[in-house]
């Protein structure tokens, strides 16, 4: 009986803490249970674009006595729509600051609100396709680098806590789309005459295929220095490839004419064929 008495009364201190916990508040200082939490709205403001990723498709029309050709390209992306209640850029009366929210349920319904507006249900796939014409001159290779694009909805959570005004903002991913390059470029073709990386066994000959370029380091860890940058279509020799390191992997590079050696995040480099290194000699 006695350890029964104990038990309970211990269950309820614990459970008198937590309940004194949920009720934070603004500023950092503990919210009285006798606040007026009112929440009003969910009002949208401006849209917003980020890159998600790239990638590039490759239409091979170089071989001599061939005119202008037309090819279809078939893209597709999966993508889920999610939202972000950034607390952290609250505006209390007019003024900047962290707020947590008052109470669980001013939380549960702000994101109630959103995710009925945007239609938003957890595990939901959905998939967008698009269909590319490109028209690829004689005597060239083109490469299409295809930019996706994360377009947002941004808003902010308007509510009450006594007369204190406070908006929160949010922001939904409500569509996904491309942007393309419409020049039409030559693929780079090793030079016979300017290479100074070694092509020791293992190693192989490749361009860039990022559009936006990337960065070389001097160790294959993301804190590394940046010591220089490689280029959209810049050749270059992958010396080590696929190495992880640091939770990311990673391709040793050096850069066709200027010999610089560094590390690069792997994934963003296109091996150059053979008939491209037969096409370099006859040159």
């Amino acid at each position: 009986m006695i350890f029964t008495k104990y038990y309970f009364l211990i269950l309820n201190i614990i459970l008198l803490g937590l309940g004194s916990i949920l009720f934070s508040c603004y500023n950092g200082k503990p919210s009285n249970p006798q606040d007026v939490i009112k929440f009003v709205d969910i009002i949208e403001t401006e849209s917003s674009e980020e890159l998600l990723d790239t990638e590039t498709r490759t239409i091979d029309n170089s071989k001599k006595g061939d005119g202008e050709i037309t090819r279809t390209i078939t893209i597709t992306k999966e993508w889920s729509k999610t939202y972000l209640i950034n607390s952290e850029k609250s505006l209390i009366n007019g003024v900047e600051g962290i707020i947590n929210f008052p109470v669980l349920n001013i939380k549960f319904q702000a994101e109630q609100e959103i995710r009925n507006k945007y239609e938003i249900l957890k595990q939901k796939k959905e998939s967008v396709t698009h269909t590319i014409q490109v028209k690829v001159p004689p005597g060239t290779k083109r490469t299409i680098p295809i930019r996706w694009i994360n377009r947002y909805q941004n808003g902010k959570i308007k509510y009450f806590i006594n007369n204190t005004l406070i908006y929160t903002p949010y922001k939904v991913l409500v569509d996904v789309t491309y942007d393309i390059d419409n020049n039409t470029q030559k693929l780079p073709i090793p030079s016979k005459i300017s290479s100074v990386c070694p092509l020791n066994s293992g190693a192989y000959k490749a361009y860039v295929n990022t559009y936006e370029g990337l960065f070389l380091r001097p160790e294959p860890r993301r804190g590394s220095k940046r010591i220089a940058s490689v280029v959209f279509m810049q050749t270059i020799v992958v010396l080590q490839d696929n190495i992880l390191q640091d939770n990311q992997r990673w391709q040793e590079i050096c850069v066709e004419g200027t010999g610089q050696k560094g590390w690069m995040k792997a994934g963003n480099v296109q091996k150059l064929e053979k008939s491209d290194l037969r096409e370099s000699v006859n040159q």
